[in-house]
């Protein structure tokens, strides 16, 4: 025989053990003995240890975060005799709004059986990076002629539209020359990486067409 426990799988608790089955034989097979446990025995199951991991991410801004949180289980172990499963939904731990680092955390659970488990989640990290965005200046508004009166610049961007305060200026000045054109008043957000290469605003000549009068003399007059 052998000796049995008191029935019962949750953790954190102790259940008595007692003699059960276990009986001694002599070799005529009577039961010459009678057992006694001494004290009182405790069989004790212990919470099973279940860690998990959020995976890091990084992203640029634009792109969806979303499809890419996972989880893995990172010690410990399921306890699969009692089929039990384990389902996270994740998220973060503030209002997405672009550029920057967030905790990936833990939004609701469901552990079969949690009480009996020790259970530790560790969160994740989304690192969510600018995106490039290169100012393209249209050529067309790059020069006038002197006497003309001054237009906008304008620009597009690798990006398409993308909602922005400010101008590009150049320097002051109205003679025929090139004059450097600036970005520093232009601002797209945190958002956004911007690259610009210096272009040049051109002054170009005016042009003037004179024409002399037809006029005569007589031999030996001044002109």
């Amino acid at each position: 025989g052998e000796l049995k426990r008191a029935e019962g799988e949750d953790a954190g608790r102790s259940y008595a053990v007692n003699l059960g089955t276990l009986r001694i034989k002599t070799e005529s097979g009577k039961d010459n003995y009678r057992l006694k446990l001494v004290g009182t025995p405790l069989f004790t199951i212990n919470r099973r240890v279940l860690a998990v991991k959020a995976h890091d991410v990084q992203i640029e801004y634009g792109e969806t975060y979303l499809d890419k949180l996972r989880w893995e289980i990172v010690e410990g172990s399921l306890a699969t005799r009692f089929n039990d499963t384990l389902e996270i939904e994740l998220g973060l731990n503030k209002p997405y709004a672009g550029y920057g680092l967030y905790d990936i955390v833990e939004k609701s659970r469901v552990l079969t059986n949690e009480s009996n488990y020790t259970y530790t989640f560790m969160p994740g990290k989304l690192d969510v990076k600018r995106i490039k965005l290169i100012i393209i200046v249209n050529e067309d508004t790059l020069y006038k002629t002197y006497g003309e009166a001054n237009e906008e610049i304008t620009f597009t961007t690798n990006l398409g539209y993308v909602p922005y305060t400010g101008n590009l200026y150049r320097e002051p000045g109205e003679n025929v020359r090139k004059y450097q054109v600036f970005d520093d008043r232009l601002d797209f957000g945190i958002n956004y990486d911007v690259e610009y290469k210096t272009v040049y605003f051109t002054i170009l000549p005016r042009k003037i067409s004179v024409r002399a009068d037809n006029k005569t003399k007589m031999y030996g007059e001044t002109d």
